[in-house]
């Protein structure tokens, strides 16, 4: 009996400090995936930060770019208004036949 007990009790120090092990594995590999986790998020940070400064100034780029470009296309609607309005005129002293045609050339 002495041997079972001693058998036994061997057998539950063993299954113990397997499960004591398992407990630890379980608990470095959660630590290891936060800590990887941060890294990754912190990379991600990194990197985002870095871009930012180079969006910025193209953002700025661009910004600028658009401004320049809406008045010039402010410049050419006007001109295309006067434009117009010159047109109109000058079909308002032609005949009908005439303006007529151009006024359907200009729909």
């Amino acid at each position: 009996m002495n041997r079972d007990s001693e058998e036994e009790l061997e057998r539950k120090r063993e299954a113990s400090s397997v499960s004591d092990t398992s407990i630890n594995e379980a608990k470095n590999n959660e630590k290891s995936d936060k800590q990887k986790k941060k890294k990754a998020k912190q990379k991600q940070n990194a990197n985002k930060c870095g871009k930012n400064e180079s969006e910025t100034e193209d953002d700025i780029d661009v910004a600028l770019e658009r401004k320049r470009l809406n008045k010039k296309l402010e410049k050419l609607g006007e001109s295309i208004n006067v434009l117009n309005k010159k047109l109109e005129k000058s079909i308002m002293k032609v005949d009908g036949s005439v303006r007529i045609e151009i006024r359907e050339l200009f729909t």
